[in-house]
């Protein structure tokens, strides 16, 4: 029987569960807060505007 070594990310995966993945192999990085109001988000995409009048 051949040695087959598993990677690292496989092997957290299986023995720690997807949270414990998450953190130190997932390339999204997630925050998360304790309480509501803790982190904001704003997207300042400039949008084009378009004026009709009557």
């Amino acid at each position: 029987m051949a040695d087959h070594a598993l990677e690292k990310a496989l092997v957290t995966l299986g023995r720690e569960r997807t949270k414990r993945y998450r953190e130190n192999f997932d390339r999204v990085y997630r925050r998360e807060a304790s309480e509501p109001n803790e982190i904001w988000q704003a997207d300042h995409t400039e949008l084009d505007i378009w004026v009709i009048d009557d």
